[in-house]
C-alpha cells in the first residue's frame, strides 16, 4: 500500500474522532433548559382481570366484574333447616326413664300423704331399727291401756325404700326412721317420743287431741 493512502485513512479516523469529541462536549455542557424533556415511563395500572387480548393482538380494557353485596352472599349460604330433629334412642330412653321415675317418686309422696292423712297417729318405720321397735312398742302399750289407734307403715318393705325416705324428708324434713305423725304433724322420732312419754307430755297430748279411750 501507498504511503499517501496510509496517511489520508490515518486523517479521515482523526477526523471522525474529533467529529465524536466535539459532539459529545456539546452534549455534556448543552444548558439543561435545552435539553429535550423525555417523560418517564408510568406504568399503567391494569388489572389482569380487567384485560382482554383481542384476535389481532390487541389488548382491549374490560369492566371488571362486580362482587356480590353480602347479602347477596348470604343469600346464595344454603340454609339450616328450623325443623326439630327427632331425639336420638338413647336420649330419648333416658327421657322416658326420668318421666317413669317422676311418676314412681309422686305415686309414693301420695301414698304417704294419703296415710298420713287418713291415721290420726301414723308411725314410718324399719323391721330391723331398734329406734322403731322401742316407738312401736310404748305406743302399743297405750293402744293396750288406752285404746289409743294408730298405724305403722315398714318403710324397707316398701318396693323402694328410699322413695319413701324422700317422701318423708319432703313431707316433715325428717329423713331418719321412726318418723311418727300425729294429727298430721311430725312429733319426732324414738328418742323425742321416749322423752314425751317420759315428762308425760306424750299422754296429755293424746289426750288433748282426743286420742284415748
Amino acid at each position: 500500500m501507498s504511503l499517501e493512502v496510509t496517511l489520508y485513512r490515518n486523517r479521515l479516523v482523526l477526523l471522525v474522532l474529533l467529529c465524536l469529541g466535539a459532539l459529545f462536549m456539546l452534549a455534556t455542557y448543552l444548558p439543561a433548559s435545552k435539553k429535550p424533556q423525555v417523560d418517564k415511563f408510568r406504568p399503567m395500572n391494569y388489572d389482569y382481570d380487567d384485560i382482554r387480548w383481542m384476535p389481532n393482538g390487541q389488548r382491549r380494557r374490560q369492566k371488571p366484574a362486580s362482587k356480590p353485596s353480602p347479602l347477596q352472599t348470604l343469600a346464595k349460604q344454603p340454609t339450616q333447616s328450623s325443623s326439630v330433629k327427632p331425639a336420638a334412642p338413647a336420649q330419648q330412653a333416658s327421657v322416658e326413664k326420668d318421666t317413669v321415675v317422676r311418676a314412681e317418686q309422686k305415686a309414693v309422696e301420695e301414698k304417704i300423704y294419703q296415710l298420713i292423712k287418713r291415721n290420726r297417729v301414723m308411725v314410718f318405720s324399719k323391721t330391723y331399727c331398734p329406734y322403731s321397735r322401742e316407738a312401736k312398742s310404748l305406743l302399743s302399750q297405750y293402744q293396750k291401756d288406752h285404746g289409743l289407734a294408730f298405724d305403722v307403715l315398714e318403710a324397707d318393705l316398701e318396693a323402694d325404700p328410699l322413695e319413701v325416705k324422700a317422701a318423708l324428708g319432703k313431707i316433715s324434713a325428717r329423713f331418719t326412721f321412726p318418723n311418727i305423725f300425729v294429727d298430721g304433724q311430725s312429733i319426732g322420732g324414738g328418742d323425742e317420743l321416749r322423752q314425751l312419754h317420759a315428762n308425760g307430755e306424750l299422754v296429755a297430748l293424746f289426750k288433748e287431741k282426743k286420742l284415748l279411750a
